[in-house]
């Protein structure tokens, strides 16, 4: 059994070991990479909380968007994506997490492209495995290996993730097939561009719609009301 390590965390070594831990060959618990980051005593002994904020947003950005960062990686790469694809090969959970936090940072994430090229690549010169009390270091040639894909992502990867992928490629195939069905080709874009809008939900107002005119103490008094409300609701459920 291969145990990861790294001689030093940060949160792109944080994201990249959640991601290694949760994506198998089939990727069937990759789901649950946000769960394991948070329990890491490593991302929880980081003292400032951007740190921390950065690392969840490399695991979810990575996870939210996982079906367009791996067809981008697949023209990229060419055929030689995804590198897990031979089971004997030990580095390819490492190459591919890493590759994928990358790629997150370079087309998803406001990272300036030269500090997430270089930095990320950093994370795989400080990653270590172990093995029947052998330990190994990531080789030199799969270290400039991922270092020339995310290079060429940064050139060509918005024009591939334009041209060449969609939005529901982050979702399961299934689903998408049930939606269409359900509700035709045109709704079931409508969703999903609804799913990726970051700003989808900045327009809703969760302020008390009060009259106007109240003094300050009449406003806590209906204030109070609302709450008790809620409250009674919550009962009854």
């Amino acid at each position: 059994r291969q145990n990861f390590h790294f001689r030093t965390s940060n949160p792109r070594s944080l994201a990249v070991l959640a991601l290694m831990k949760t994506s198998p060959i089939n990727n069937s618990n990759n789901n649950k990479a946000a769960v394991l980051l948070e329990s890491n005593p490593d991302y929880r002994s980081l003292l400032d909380e951007r740190d921390k904020s950065f690392a969840r947003m490399l695991v979810s950005t990575s996870q939210r968007r996982l079906g367009q960062i791996d067809k981008v990686l697949s023209h990229c790469c060419d055929s030689n994506y995804p590198p897990t694809r031979k089971k004997k090969d030990k580095y390819g959970i490492m190459v591919q997490a890493t590759l994928r936090i990358g790629v997150a940072q370079i087309l998803f994430m406001d990272t300036p492209a030269f500090a997430a090229v270089k930095e990320t690549v950093e994370v795989l010169k400080r990653l270590e495995s172990s093995s029947g009390g052998d330990r190994y270091r990531v080789p030199l040639a799969m270290i400039k290996f991922a270092n020339a894909i995310l290079r060429k992502v940064d050139r060509e990867g918005h024009d591939i993730l334009l041209h060449h992928t969609c939005l529901t490629d982050n979702i399961s195939p299934w689903l998408v097939r049930d939606w269409k069905h359900a509700w035709g080709e045109e709704k079931t874009m409508q969703i999903v561009k609804q799913l990726f809008d970051e700003d989808a939900y900045d327009h809703i107002d969760l302020t008390l719609n009060l009259p106007n005119g109240l003094s300050e103490s009449e406003r806590n008094v209906e204030e109070a009301k609302l709450l008790m409300e809620f409250d009674d609701d919550d009962d009854d459920d």
